[in-house]
Order: C-alpha cells, then sequence, then structure tokens
C-alpha cells in the first residue's frame, strides 16, 4: 500500500505539499513520476514541477529527470509540487480552488503499481471534495495506480448535484462563473448520460463524476477519465447560445469516451508505459469516432437540432479541405504521429498532416453510409461500437486493427477487407460529398469571386502575422513562410479587416480576404522577416469554394443516424 498526504495549506500560492509513504520490499526502491498524462498524447515532463524533495526516512537520490533511488525499510518522502498551470492535463492551486490531476503530482513505486494508492487531504478551506474515488474513513483510494492517476479530484465551494440512474451516483461539479440555469444543466447532463447509456446497453461504472471548470481566460478543453472527466471552458461565452451548445458537444464526447479509449482502447494504450510515449494507429477510432457521436448524442438528445448538425458539417467540410494534409496523410499515420505533430505543430502542419480528431470523425460518416448501404438500412456504426463493447466485456483486452477488421466484416461483407483499408490507410476525400448526399444531405458549394493568397494569419500585438501558407497557393509559392508580418498589400495598410474568420467552430483559421483583389491579379506585398523588409509580387488564386450542408430528405437523415 502506497500513501499519500496532500498539504494544502499553501496552496493560494500554487504549492501542493506532499507528503509519500510506503514499506519498502527489497530495501531499495525506485519512485517515477509520469512524463505524459493518459488521454493527451504530449510528454510534458510532470516532474518539472516539483520545487523541492527530500527523505524524511530513508535515502533518496536522484536518477533521472523522472525517477529517485529511495533506500530504507520505510520510506516517506516530502515534496512541493508548484501547481501554477490549469489545463486538464495538469494540476493548480489557489484560493479558489484545487484541480489535482495524479499523473502530474504522484509518484508510482516501480513494479507496485498494482497496490492500493490511498491519499488524505489536509487544511483544505473548500466545502466540496469532488472525485470517483472510493473513500474510507479519512482517505481517499484506488486498488491500483492506473485508477489511482486516473481519478482527477477538485476541491471547491461552488456549485454541486448529483443525479442517479440506473442505481449510479453522477456528480456535476462547476467552478467559475456559471451564468446558465444549473439545474437544467444538469438535466442536459444527465440526458446525455441516458443516451449514451442507450447505445452501449449500461453504465460500466458504479459513480461517475463531472468536473467543470470555467475561466475568463481563452481556456478550454477536456479529459477522459475512467469514472470522471475534467471539462474547462470559458464562462464569458457561456452567454452565447452557440457556444454554449459547442460547449455541450465537450461533455458528450468526453462521456462517450467513458467506453471507448478508457474500455474499447488500442491495445497499445494499456498498461501504460508513463515514462514514454506510447504509440498507437488507432487514435482515429478513439478519437475520430468520438468526435462522431459528440453531435450524434446530442440529437438524440434533443439537446440539439439536425440544422445544428448540418452547420457542424459544413464547419468540418471546409476545415477538412482547406487543408492540404488531407491529401497526403492518412488515418493510421496521423495517430502514430501525434506525439510529434497534432500537439507540437510547427509552420508547415497543414500542409502535410490532418488531425485524427477530424479526419476521425469523417470516417465515422463514411462508414456509417457504407455499413447502411451494405445492410440495406439495417445496420448502422452503432452496431460497430456495440460489437466493440462485446469484445471489450470478454476478454478485457485492448483491441487491434486486425479486430476491426474481423468485426466489420461480421456485419457486412467487405466492410472489414475493401472498406476499412481504404478509410484508414488512404489519403483524401473519402467521397464525403457523395457520401452526405446518399445520408439525405444536399451538399452544395459557395464562392466568393474574389482573389486569395493562401494565409492564414494569426494576430499578435496588432501585427498580423502568418500562421500558415497554404500549399499551392501563391502565398506558398512566393517564398512567404510563417512568423512573416504583413504590413501591405498593393501600397494600403494590411488591417485585420482584410482578413476573415473563416470557421465559426474552429477559431483560429483567420484567411487573407482582400475584396478588391480579383483572381489573376498581379497584388504587391510588403512584409517583415526578422525586421528585414521585402516586397514581393504575385498572382492572385481564386478564394477556395465553401460547402454548406443542409437537410435535404429528413426521413433519411433520421433514418441514418438513429434520431428516430
Amino acid at each position: 500500500m502506497i500513501d499519500f498526504v496532500v498539504d494544502l495549506a499553501e496552496a493560494r500560492s500554487h504549492i501542493l505539499n506532499i507528503r509519500m509513504k510506503f514499506e519498502s520490499k527489497s530495501n531499495e526502491e525506485i519512485i517515477t513520476m509520469p512524463v505524459w498524462a493518459p488521454g493527451s498524447y504530449m510528454v510534458r515532463d510532470f516532474s518539472r514541477h516539483i520545487s523541492h524533495i527530500n527523505a524524511e526516512k530513508g535515502e533518496i537520490q536522484q536518477i533521472d529527470k523522472k525517477s529517485y533511488k529511495v533506500k530504507g525499510e520505510e520510506i516517506i518522502i516530502n515534496y512541493s509540487i508548484y501547481a501554477e498551470e490549469l489545463s486538464v492535463q495538469t494540476s493548480y492551486s489557489d484560493e479558489d480552488f484545487v484541480l489535482i490531476n495524479g499523473s502530474s503530482v504522484f509518484f508510482y513505486v516501480e513494479g507496485r503499481k498494482e497496490e492500493k494508492y490511498r491519499l488524505k487531504i489536509i487544511n483544505s478551506p473548500h466545502r466540496h471534495i469532488s472525485t470517483s474515488m472510493n473513500k474510507e474513513n479519512e482517505f481517499y483510494f484506488m486498488e491500483n495506480y492506473d485508477d489511482f492517476i486516473d481519478t482527477p479530484i477538485l476541491l471547491h465551494d461552488g456549485l454541486s448535484k448529483s443525479f442517479d440512474l440506473d442505481g449510479k451516483k453522477h456528480y456535476v461539479s462547476i467552478v467559475g462563473n456559471f451564468n446558465r440555469n444549473f439545474d437544467e444543466f444538469v438535466n442536459e447532463v444527465e440526458k446525455i448520460v441516458k443516451v449514451t447509456r442507450d447505445i452501449f446497453g449500461e453504465l460500466p461504472y458504479e459513480r461517475y463524476s463531472f468536473l467543470f471548470i470555467l475561466a475568463p481566460d481563452d481556456i478550454a478543453g477536456g479529459l477522459e477519465h475512467k469514472n470522471s472527466t475534467v471539462i474547462i471552458g470559458n464562462e464569458n461565452r457561456m452567454v452565447d447560445d452557440y457556444e454554449y451548445l459547442i460547449f455541450k458537444t465537450v461533455i458528450s464526447h468526453e462521456f462517450f469516451h467513458t467506453w471507448n479509449v478508457k474500455r474499447i482502447r488500442p491495445i497499445e494504450l494499456g498498461p501504460f508505459d508513463y515514462t514514454k510515449e506510447n504509440y498507437t494507429k488507432l487514435l482515429w477510432l478513439s478519437e475520430g469516432f468520438t468526435s462522431y457521436y459528440e453531435w450524434i448524442i446530442l440529437l438524440r438528445a434533443s439537446i440539439a437540432k439536425i440544422e445544428d448538425y448540418s452547420n457542424h458539417l459544413s464547419e468540418a467540410l471546409n476545415y477538412y479541405f482547406i487543408q492540404p494534409g488531407y491529401k497526403y496523410r492518412d488515418a493510421n499515420s496521423s495517430s502514430f504521429n501525434t506525439w510529434i505533430k497534432l500537439y507540437k505543430p510547427d509552420g508547415d502542419i497543414i500542409n502535410n498532416y490532418i488531425s485524427y480528431y477530424l479526419k476521425g470523425e469523417l470516417m465515422a460518416i463514411a462508414l456509417n453510409e457504407e455499413i447502411l448501404r451494405r445492410s440495406n438500412g439495417k445496420k448502422t456504426v452503432d452496431d460497430f461500437m456495440r460489437a466493440l463493447w462485446g469484445l471489450y466485456k470478454s476478454n478485457g483486452k485492448g483491441i487491434t486493427y486486425n479486430d476491426l477488421k474481423n468485426i466489420l466484416e461480421s456485419i457486412g461483407k467487405g466492410l472489414g477487407e475493401e472498406v476499412l483499408p481504404k478509410l484508414a490507410e488512404v489519403p483524401g476525400d473519402m467521397e464525403l460529398t457523395e457520401r452526405l448526399k446518399r445520408l439525405g444531405f444536399k451538399v452544395s458549394t459557395q464562392e466568393k469571386g474574389n482573389g486569395f493568397l493562401g494565409l492564414i494569419f494569426t494576430v499578435s500585438n496588432g501585427k498580423l502575422l502568418v500562421r500558415f501558407a497554404i500549399k499551392d497557393y501563391p502565398a506558398y509559392q512566393s517564398g512567404i513562410v510563417p512568423g512573416d508580418e504583413v504590413i501591405a498589400v498593393d501600397g494600403k495598410r494590411m488591417i485585420e479587416g482584410y482578413t476573415e474568420d473563416y470557421l465559426k467552430e474552429w477559431k483560429g483559421i483567420k484567411l487573407d480576404n482582400i475584396k478588391w483583389i480579383k483572381p489573376n491579379d498581379t497584388v504587391n506585398i510588403a512584409l517583415f522577416r526578422r525586421n528585414n523588409l521585402k516586397i514581393l509580387n504575385l498572382k492572385a488564386a481564386i478564394y477556395p469554394k465553401k460547402f454548406k450542408v443542409e437537410v435535404e430528405d429528413a426521413e433519411n437523415v433520421k433514418k441514418s443516424f438513429n434520431l428516430n
């Protein structure tokens, strides 16, 4: 048994004081802190937040950035974590609340991850301790280290409410300024739980905690856990109905992960190696299919309307096709390279990579259309997910690519051997527009008519900086690169008004949109690169066509996505 005490006496200063205690089994042990958090595929080196560490009992010697050798019969280690980074992967503390994400705080003892890990919290000024951990007297605990660090804790004085479903307790806690009706919100969370349960037929936990943190900062995200989720949102955006709906897609997304990835998982993702990257080619299933269901669940729960979904599909198509990377990067490769691509993008990523979140969502739509067509409307992608759930229940193991092939082949001939390889192993458009039409949508394109340089901007301190130059467009071909500051176009100062937020749902795609420029016009560009002035002339291309998806056959759409 491994015990921790977390002292919050200095939490208002971002400091968590930790005491770790255990009996040594060999008089010499190694303790290690994870370098990454499951569900977020980037090496974060959490040990960098250790302010100081010493042995109260026994001896301690650092081995490398993450591990220490300890000696003695009884080991007591005191250390402090500087918890200043507010995100769903890290821990944070101040006078308002404390978020403890275990992988960023707690060591494990090498070779002893299967033992019980316990936690006691002292000197907390907060009324609520929200967590799905087991509790015994003053200790919170889980039966092994994986579950221990996979169960976050939120200490706060905010909103808190629970509901019961199928004899399982569900807790909803919110920190921050929530300017919506809390009871109505909890009712919608319950609807999300019910609809998701109906897909799989059961709730695979004893209790579940929804932990929400709302902040005025532009911080957003969610992270799934086996019996809980942490979701951070911008409190100022909650007043906007559209932004509030997008916030709820994060809820349905993270809750769907309770099955898809926390239990139905790629075989490489468990047991975890916390010391290095864990590679898998199947994140398009774990994340992308979950992105598909985030909207389907809201539709079935009557939280979103079909028109909301068709608008989302328009956005998804436009986001996909504005990125040349879709033509070069397949879904398996996208997943495998997430550690060095998605979470660590460089200035050319848009041209050589496509996110497995987006690619996987569109794959799910394509697969759903194939299953419907090959089964004469009798089966959908729901049957695929239920079959994966059945496989997990039968053996408790992770899944392989061949498992996916075999299950799909059992659903319909050719689905596993022909369709899946085309979707997962081949880059391209996946015949998306034609598939959407067969699912009951009308897909059209809209043209602006003005010229286009092929730049995506970011605004920094009033400066328009090139974020990306899109491959095969004039700016890219002329040698304009990320980081360039565009100061003038045709002798006129370049201002933000000459750009367009291309997408509403995906922030940060700010394209050049200079209305007086026509296709084939010669355009004079003045820019600074490393404080050196450069003047370029380039010929404008045609502004990209934008897709618009609308419901054409409502009954077909309802049938295709099991919305009846």
